[in-house]
């Protein structure tokens, strides 16, 4: 459509998105300085370099939505000649424009409202602009026009501020799903942009709020994997074992990653929280074949005998499980059900992508590192038993160990 649209002289086409929930269909791109001309001049820079981007679609500027007005330039010293100041010019024009409200009218048992404003047809053009009277201190009557400039350009339609500073917002509709990326592609399109002193630009509040929904759920990410350790050193009574069950984890976020890559589905808020709670789900696979290793073991079988037997016995109840699960989270996947304008499928198609990728590499990939940790925990006992040995061989007197 963009591309088909005619092309007029003074018209601009652009492709806009309506939302019909959840969050707003574009971004958006803030200028901030103490005077708003100097942001509408640094306007078009911005527009160019945003529009550079492949995935927009079009760009809207808070002056879009403005409407042209008139602007008065009052020459300070030919008001002063007749006795006026700009303060005294501004009132009367906006009284005669706008009108002033009068003190109720009392008229049998009620009150009237009462307004004093100019008769429309002395008010219809420009012209009845410039001919408004001032009476001077001689008590004479001039134009307007005779002490003031005029200029008709686009205003605002609303004066933003934030920090007590101007702010021009730019928004930016696009096709892009990942808006991770798509702030990425802004850095890059702004990178190298000047602004005057005292002048900066951002990318609002939605970015800041998403910057700390990324922190938080990074955060979350670490917490749950330090409590998964600790749980199972206490379970293990090891600390070096706990490691190959931890060592299952970056396998599901692998499949959480192919998983999207295959469905067209970006990295979102639900697909976060799904791997929060794909911690504590995948981890139960390599909890229950390493807890029935340490079993075996302690009951005498070797540790290659061991692995091998945990693995077949404990090959079905695993894969039933992860069966069970993943074709309970099928609908969810498959679903386009929402939740404030939120959807449920990413949450279910990263739970399923980490849970199949992770049991398939479980059964292979946990004994070997059980096997390499083993081995390290064993290295270190021995390392730690022959230090402690030294020292008890060492005599207490220095004189006897020198001679």
């Amino acid at each position: 459509m963009k591309k088909t649209l005619p092309k007029f002289v003074g018209f601009r086409g652009g492709v806009e998105a309506r939302s019909s929930g959840g969050e707003d269909p574009y971004v958006s791109v803030y200028l901030l300085g103490e005077d708003h001309k100097t942001l509408e001049g640094m306007l078009g820079e911005v527009e160019r370099r945003l529009g550079s981007i492949s995935s927009v679609t079009s760009l809207q500027s808070d002056l879009e939505f403005g409407n042209d007005e008139v602007r008065v330039q009052i020459n300070r010293e030919q008001a002063q000649k007749h006795g006026l100041s700009a303060r005294e010019v501004g009132q009367t024009v906006s009284y005669q424009l706008m009108g002033a409200e009068l003190p109720r009218y009392q008229a049998n048992k009620k009150e009237v409202q009462v307004q004093l404003i100019l008769n429309e047809e002395d008010r219809k053009s420009l012209n009845h602009l410039k001919n408004f009277k001032f009476v001077t201190e001689a008590g004479e009557e001039v134009p307007l026009s005779s002490f003031a400039t005029f200029q008709i350009s686009k205003g605002p339609r609303f004066i933003n501020r934030k920090n007590g500073k101007n702010r021009l917002r730019v928004r930016v509709y696009t096709t892009k799903d990942d808006v991770k990326e798509l702030y990425q592609e802004i850095d890059r399109a702004m990178e190298g942009f000047t602004l005057p002193r005292g002048y900066e630009w951002n990318k609002g509040e939605r970015y800041s709020t998403y910057a700390r929904e990324s922190e938080a759920m990074t955060f979350a990410i670490l917490m749950a994997v330090t409590f998964v350790f600790l749980l199972m050193g206490i379970l293990f009574e090891s600390i070096i074992l706990p490691f190959a069950v931890i060592f299952s984890i970056p396998f599901a976020f692998l499949g959480v990653y192919w998983g999207l890559w295959v469905t067209d589905t970006i990295m979102g808020f639900m697909s976060k929280v799904g791997v929060i709670v794909l911690i504590g789900v995948v981890v139960n696979n390599a909890i229950v074949l390493v807890d029935m290793i340490n079993r075996l073991r302690a009951e005498g079988m070797s540790r290659g005998d061991a692995i091998l037997e945990a693995g077949y016995n404990r090959f079905r109840p695993i894969l039933m499980t992860t069966c069970t699960t993943t074709f309970g989270l099928f609908p969810m996947a498959m679903g386009s059900s929402t939740m404030m304008g939120i959807p449920y499928a990413p949450l279910g198609i990263t739970m399923m992508g980490g849970l199949l990728v992770s049991t398939l590499l479980t059964l292979f990939v946990v004994p070997l590192f059980y096997t390499f940790l083993d081995d390290l925990r064993l290295m270190l006992k021995r390392i730690i038993r022959i230090t402690f040995r030294r020292q008890e061989s060492l005599p207490d007197d220095p004189a006897q160990a020198a001679d």
